[in-house]
């Protein structure tokens, strides 16, 4: 079986992916609630207001790293054919696949030369696991959309 980062980042579906995982993003984040919520969603739509295109470009610099880190998840879910979608899949393994995605949300912001963006992760690094577990079934689900 082909590696996931191949599958999603040849010519033609890498547009569509970073599309729909920008989306789903955003989606995320508009509906945060609480006042760490409110915070979060003030703090990114400041900095979507300073670039527009902030959370599609973030998301095709990353694209490589989450598939290469989704990819073990994906062989997996492959082999043992499981049911109902990748999605569920990765439902069912969150605590794994949130704290994988988190090292990878750690890693990348370690190589950003921006303190004003470190110091905003920062911040709010604390609800990032929570954030990333609810949005597994549809990361799954699009990463499935896009790869099957």
């Amino acid at each position: 079986m082909s590696e996931l980062s191949d599958i999603l980042t040849k010519d033609g579906t890498r547009e569509p992916v970073v599309s729909d995982l920008a989306e789903s993003t955003e989606n995320s984040i508009n509906n945060l609630s609480g006042l760490s919520g409110k915070a979060i969603k003030t703090a990114f739509s400041g900095a979507v207001k300073a670039r527009p295109n902030l959370v599609k470009d973030m998301t095709d610099r990353l694209l490589p790293h989450l598939a290469d880190r989704l990819n073990p998840y994906w062989q997996a879910y492959h082999n043992g054919q499981p049911e109902g979608g990748f999605g569920k899949y990765l439902e069912t393994r969150s605590d794994e696949v949130t704290k994988d995605l988190a090292d990878l949300s750690d890693e990348r912001m370690g190589s950003i030369n921006n303190s004003g963006a470190q110091k905003i992760y920062k911040t709010f690094r604390g609800k990032l696991e929570g954030i990333v577990e609810k949005g597994l079934p549809d990361l799954g689900d699009i990463i499935e959309k896009h790869a099957s």
